[in-house]
């Protein structure tokens, strides 16, 4: 594969920012995307702020770090969707349901939500209904506490003064000690 300096297209240096947002672990700076782009500071800074733009990209807490952002998971989820890709784990999750009785889902987390990936709703006649690609507050959903329990401190507490915690039920946790 030819690298973006190598290939004069926007769209390829585009495609390969996101690549490499994709492939990191933790937010990146311009300086790393950079290096590793072996782009200029100015063209990288140009186009993670197009992307930005576009919902493509996120800004991290950390300031001029930046992540993968939630139109870019919408994107995917829809072309998974498309795709079929998620029948295995439907089927997975399916199976969970019939067993233990209870709806299953798989989720990730954008920002301060979470971004339901796949979802088997269980045959209570009483339940809240999300479809793939619905978003819940971080601090409203179970999936959304597992996670934050498992974040480093640091990111815990910077998602949890972000933004304010909404009540949505009688036993929704506001509280960030609480929670």
């Amino acid at each position: 594969m030819q690298s973006a300096k190598e290939n004069g297209s926007a769209l390829q240096k585009a495609v390969t920012v996101l690549e490499t947002l994709f492939q990191s672990q933790e937010p990146m700076g311009l300086a790393e995307l950079s290096s590793r782009l072996d782009l200029p500071r100015q063209t990288v800074h140009r186009i993670v702020r197009q992307l930005e733009g576009i919902g493509l990209v996120n800004r991290s807490f950390a300031r001029d770090h930046f992540t993968v952002g939630g139109r870019m998971l919408d994107l995917g989820l829809n072309a998974l969707h498309s795709a079929s890709g998620l029948t295995p784990m439907r089927l997975v999750l399916k199976d969970l349901v019939d067993n233990i009785g209870e709806t299953c889902n798989v989720g990730v987390l954008d920002r301060d939500e979470i971004v339901y990936v796949e979802r088997v709703e269980c045959d209570w006649a009483l339940r809240l209904q999300f479809r793939p690609g619905s978003r819940v507050p971080i601090h409203a959903t179970a999936i959304g506490k597992m996670l934050l329990a498992h974040l480093p401190s640091r990111t815990r507490r910077r998602i949890l003064t972000a933004a304010p915690l909404e009540r949505f039920t009688d036993t929704t946790i506001t509280d960030t000690v609480a929670l």
